[in-house]
């Protein structure tokens, strides 16, 4: 008897204290606001907000209020440079390379190491090459990967993805620059 009405009251109480998650993550997305200046506060928590307001679980909307606040201010305080840029991308492709080597590894799918150094090589190249797109004063890792590939397939696979990622950048930077320039030609 004492262990259901244990069992009872622990319920009340986790279903009390997730009742508060919702309020906690939104709690934890105006703290990360309050580290931004002021002219970048209601662009970027309009984004964040957002973005709690699609995630499925409770839980899960306070793990992204504590990464808005740990994490996205104090990054978005810092200026975009190349090399932090291609340091964000890399670890954002080692995450999702770790996940998918664990999703392997649990259905007991297994890869050498040499398999597995070679995937992580290969992304992290992607990653560079995102960055070094359309500069030619640094080394463009798939370009050089496609000179030695000797597979003709494989070589206009990657010729085609770097493609893909200049055109990407050169459409992004054209959206950023039309609105500039429309001011200051008008």
């Amino acid at each position: 008897m004492l262990m259901f009405l244990l069992g009872l009251l622990t319920g009340m109480f986790i279903k009390e204290l997730a009742a508060y998650l919702p309020t906690v993550a939104q709690g934890e997305i105006n703290r990360a606001l309050k580290q931004l200046p002021d002219e970048m506060r209601a662009d970027f928590g309009e984004k964040w907000f957002a973005v709690e307001a699609k995630l499925p679980s409770d839980l899960s909307k306070v793990i992204w209020g504590m990464g808005c606040n740990w994490l996205l201010a104090p990054q978005a305080l810092k200026p975009a440079l190349p090399k932090r840029v291609a340091t964000l991308l890399q670890f954002v492709f080692f995450i999702s390379y770790l996940r998918a080597v664990l999703l392997d590894f649990i259905k007991l799918h297994f890869a050498s190491p040499s398999a597995i150094k070679s995937r992580w090589v290969f992304l992290k190249m992607i990653a560079d090459q995102a960055i070094a797109v359309d500069d030619p004063k640094q080394l463009q890792p798939l370009l050089a990967l496609a000179d030695r590939v000797h597979d003709e397939k494989s070589k206009q696979t990657l010729l085609v993805l770097v493609e893909a990622m200049t055109n990407t950048k050169r459409a992004s930077q054209n959206k950023t620059a039309g609105p500039i320039q429309t001011a200051a030609s008008g």
